[in-house]
């Protein structure tokens, strides 16, 4: 019988013939315990500072437009703000040496690594609601994940679509919106709400509860849905924002925390209007920056609502405190793949920066970093289906419930609190 020492020594050689250095993974078995006498302490001594001087952080599987996740964010890592460094690929060949490897969950998954090694860091990492996931991993094992990358505030790494960011002070004049500059963006505005759409039948049923408002208010809409404005460009779409008081950010799907590209159309001095003011729990986005749908019994109230900001500026104002505390850049530009600024749009958006402490490119390096040290933690996500399951976080119909009024009889019976 061969020794273990011969079977890791003959490992290490067909390795060395395969990659350009030896994958660290290799030195530790799955089980953390030594696969020869002195391998722990080769790995230590010798393998990181041989043959690795950064942890690798792998993007596995394409987003949309077969852009990987590694090449659309390069303005997210290994930047002045970011105190953490590591090497960023799309690289599979260097699977068993990436310390975390990222799934986008909504792309090609059929062939997944091979081997798994303990210190690795599987991400499930994804910026759409379940309504539109669910089926697409399904079929790997419930502990498939490590760690969670996802626009919910309670993800291990949290990848919002946007955040607001306080000044405390240190705001230069360029960083947010002088009282000035507001009230002329609001005087402005000559047009009561708006609503740019592709997506014409969806989940929370938003197209019905448009098609009532419409019944009270005069609603401009753009997209490619039957009945909208074709408002294809970036000029048109900025100069409609201008012109506009209210978006309706009414989302595809009401779930936990999924918050979008519509609703931070706001930092362009335009007032969001959502569906469930229940979405925006733990994510400290202040509660008097946009209008609720489910804050009114019916439609009526909402449109006699509206029309009374419209005809009270100094009301409608006040949903503009926000450019008093915080900045008016946009920390990471929206996904735009299924807004009506089109594919050019939506890669360039994809290019946004984040503040220091909520870049979370930065985080995930920080926290490859920790599992090359001694503090390493295991992370294990027993159940991933049950933790992104949309029974769960999501409310189907919503529109159809509420115009019903029967949204606080579901809220009761939901188990997303």
């Amino acid at each position: 019988m061969r020794s273990r020492t011969h079977s890791f020594r003959s490992m290490i050689i067909k390795l060395n013939r395969k990659f350009k250095y030896i994958p660290i993974n290799a030195i530790i078995s799955n089980s953390n315990k030594p696969m020869c006498k002195g391998c722990k302490k080769v790995y230590k001594l010798n393998c990181i500072r041989m043959f690795i001087s950064m942890p690798i952080i792998l993007g596995w599987n394409n987003l949309v437009d077969n852009h990987n996740i590694m090449d659309i964010q390069t303005g997210l890592y290994n930047t002045d703000e970011c105190k953490y460094e590591c090497e960023y690929t799309t690289n599979k060949d260097l699977y068993m040496n990436a310390t975390a490897i990222i799934f986008h969950i909504r792309a090609e998954h059929k062939k997944l690594p091979k081997i798994r090694f303990s210190n690795q860091l599987y991400v499930f990492f994804l910026d759409e609601s379940p309504f539109y996931t669910w089926e697409f991993y399904k079929d790997v094992p419930n502990n498939f994940f490590n760690i969670t990358m996802t626009y919910r505030a309670d993800s291990d790494i949290y990848y919002p679509y946007d955040i607001f960011v306080p000044c405390n002070g240190k705001c230069h004049v360029d960083e947010y919106w002088s009282e000035k500059e507001v009230l002329e963006k609001v005087r402005r505005k000559t047009k009561l709400a708006m609503k740019a759409y592709s997506d014409c039948s969806t989940p929370s049923k938003r197209e019905n509860l448009v098609a009532e408002l419409e019944k009270l208010m005069k609603i401009d809409l753009f997209g490619t849905c039957p009945g909208t404005i074709k408002c294809d460009t970036d000029y048109c779409i900025n100069q409609e924002l201008a012109n506009h008081m209210f978006y309706l950010a009414f989302e595809n799907s009401v779930c936990k925390n999924y918050i979008t590209e519509k609703f931070w159309y706001l930092k362009h001095l335009i007032v969001p209007i959502v569906l469930s003011r229940r979405v925006f729990k733990q994510t400290k986005i202040p509660d008097n920056v946009y209008i609720a749908v489910d804050d009114f019994n019916n439609v009526e109230e909402l449109a006699e609502y509206l029309l009374y900001l419209q005809r009270n500026k100094t009301a409608y104002l006040k949903y503009f405190d926000w450019t008093k505390t915080y900045r008016k850049t946009t920390y990471r530009l929206s996904y735009y793949k299924y807004s009506p600024l089109g594919r050019q749009s939506y890669i360039n958006a994809l290019n946004g920066t984040y503040a220091p402490s909520y870049n979370p490119i930065c985080n995930l390096c920080e926290l490859a970093h920790k599992q090359h040290t001694k503090k390493r933690q295991k992370y294990i996500i027993r159940n991933i289906w049950s933790y992104w399951k949309s029974s769960h976080i999501c409310i189907d119909n919503w529109s159809d419930i509420w115009l019903k009024g029967k949204i606080e009889k579901v809220y009761k019976k939901s188990k997303w609190q």
